[in-house]
């Protein structure tokens, strides 16, 4: 009674979302809570208190007629608690909302229906036990008469054959249990006409809940049947079977991690603005971890925003997967979202570093031609950011941050090819060159070649061009 007391005010202060917006403000809080569940509650509470109230005074008076009615009373109030049924489904809801996993949803949902029979079927059985027992009382032959002849009234017995038989109006099966007047037999009627209605409804549900779960499964089954097939026909050798199906037996390693925006098909079919909007959340609070872009965000949000919607894909690296390869020509820099990743520097991979979230991969390419100057790979589920460096350009070149970022480029090239980093380098100080250096004027052509565009083997691109 306390809980939901503490509940029915506390629920004054519970946000709500309207159009996509979170409403917060106290007074429409209020206002909504009071025109939806308020008298709900304020009902169970009051009846709660009410029970309380009057077993206090059964407790104070001797009466036996004050006692009757206050019982009768206490009952009639207690029965009023069922309302709390109404939240069940709201509560559900929420509860399905926070689980992940589709199939976890899918067998919470089988639960739901299985509960719900097993509800139904109490509630009629205990309408059953007492129909008989009125019946009995009143002097008339009762299914209950029969019953407690044969089990001395055994009250556990009693309940679960009253289930029992509830459970049989629901399904083909048969039991001993019959109706024995007029009463009994039009209740019988009555619940065989619902459960023609309701029955068949829980029955289909269920099944289209497994065959869905079946579905979930299906396609991972068939792709591992596939590779086995093709290892047999093959002959492949016993230690790269064995690593093979190794793989595959880590689900985690198969898909993504989390789901992204793109695998929405709903989505697709937002307005371009939202869509926009969309990307400017996903993507900024990642993208602001670099300084350059921290600052671009702040002095330049409408081409931020451009980068995030035009420039940046969500990209899941499974276990394995190599995101950078020795050699090959840089198109986009790798900003970790969650994962872990291993970077072997050089050709021959002597060494090895390890690549956490909220690392930043390859921002060279933003800056200079590049080439990948080491391999890194995928050593658990990791989704990334990939920021194109081609797109990243265009868009820059028509912002008001155009000339800035033009003395970025020339002071991050400057300091690269002193160092000759990897792609996994990335130095504070100069990052945050803009943002220290960014009230000092500096004229620049805009192409930033030295030794005709070559430098111990990085290009710097000619930002004019765009």
């Amino acid at each position: 009674t306390l809980v939901w007391t503490i509940d029915l005010f506390s629920n004054f202060l519970v946000g709500y979302y309207q159009d996509g917006i979170l409403e917060m403000r106290p007074a429409k809080v209020a206002m909504k809570y009071l025109a939806s569940f308020f008298a709900l509650d304020l009902v169970v509470v009051s009846t709660d208190w009410a029970i309380i109230v009057l077993e206090a005074q059964q407790t104070e008076s001797f009466g036996l007629v004050r006692i009757g009615k206050t019982l009768r009373v206490s009952r009639g109030l207690r029965m009023l608690r069922f309302i709390r049924l109404f939240k069940v489904p709201s509560f559900m809801q929420d509860l399905t909302d926070v689980v992940r996993s589709e199939s976890v949803r899918t067998c919470i949902g089988i639960l739901k229906l299985v509960v719900a029979i097993l509800l139904v079927n109490h509630y009629i059985a205990c309408a059953w036990y007492a129909l008989g027992d009125v019946r009995s009382n009143s002097g008339q032959d009762s299914w209950l008469d029969q019953l407690r002849f044969a089990t001395a009234d055994d009250l556990v017995f009693t309940y679960t054959t009253s289930l029992h038989w509830s459970l049989t109006q629901f399904t083909p099966a048969s039991m001993e249990v019959t109706p024995r007047n007029a009463y009994e037999r039009a209740f019988t009627i009555g619940v065989i006409v619902f459960a023609l209605v309701s029955f068949s409804s829980f029955v289909s549900s269920i099944t289209n809940a497994m065959t869905h779960l079946q579905r979930i499964n299906a396609q991972s089954l068939e792709e591992k049947l596939k590779v086995r097939q093709f290892i047999l026909e093959h002959q492949l050798s016993f230690k790269l079977a064995n690593l093979i199906c190794t793989f595959l037996r880590q689900d985690k390693g198969i898909k993504k991690k989390r789901l992204h925006a793109n695998d929405i098909e709903a989505f697709r079919m937002m307005p371009e603005s939202l869509k926009v909007h969309l990307h400017y959340e996903l993507f900024m609070p990642t993208l602001t971890s670099h300084p350059f872009f921290r600052h671009m965000h702040n002095s330049e949000s409408t081409g931020f925003m451009n980068i995030c919607h035009f420039a940046i894909a969500e990209v899941a690296a499974p276990v394995g997967e190599d995101v950078l390869v020795y050699g090959q020509s840089a198109e986009a820099t790798y900003f970790v979202v969650s994962g872990q990743l291993c970077y072997h520097p050089g050709k021959h991979e002597k060494s090895h570093e390890t690549v956490i979230r909220d690392s930043i991969v390859c921002e060279m390419v933003l800056w200079v031609q590049w080439m990948h100057r080491g391999r890194l790979t995928a050593e658990t589920p990791c989704d990334l950011l990939k920021l194109n460096a081609v797109t990243f350009r265009e868009i820059m070149a028509q912002t008001l941050m155009w000339a800035k970022c033009c003395q970025y480029a020339k002071h991050y090239f400057q300091n690269i090819i002193v160092k000759e980093p990897y792609d996994t380098w990335f130095e504070q100080a100069t990052s945050d060159w803009l943002v220290c250096d960014h009230k000092k004027k500096n004229s620049t052509s805009g192409i930033f070649n030295s030794n005709n565009g070559k430098s111990g083997g990085y290009f710097a691109w000619t930002w004019s061009s765009f």
